[in-house]
């Protein structure tokens, strides 16, 4: 019963440091309008997993800061601030755009 409804995995999760899970669509959703229009149609063909990885390829997130699953990303304690890193990037450049 424990497994099927997931407890198992979830302890095995927090037991490795990765306290911390985002759904792939709640990154794109908050993130994908942030970024120059230029930007979005570069990676408007990415599914959510591949957009939240390339963003946090863009940060510079170290990759041993974080792993991924199948529906969200894991991150270690104190490291998603990494991501929210990015509410506060000018992105506007010099076209506005």
């Amino acid at each position: 019963q424990l497994r099927s409804l997931g407890i198992v995995q979830t302890c095995e999760v927090l037991k490795a440091g990765l306290p911390t899970r985002i759904r792939f669509a709640d990154i794109e959703a908050q993130y994908r309008h942030l970024l120059p229009t230029k930007v979005q149609n570069m990676f408007r063909n990415l599914s959510a997993p591949g957009f939240a990885e390339a963003i946090l390829w863009a940060l510079r997130v170290p990759s041993d800061a974080y792993q991924q699953g199948k529906t969200r990303i894991f991150f270690k304690t104190g490291k998603v601030s990494l991501l929210h890193e990015l509410l506060s990037i000018d992105m506007s450049g010099e076209d506005g755009d």
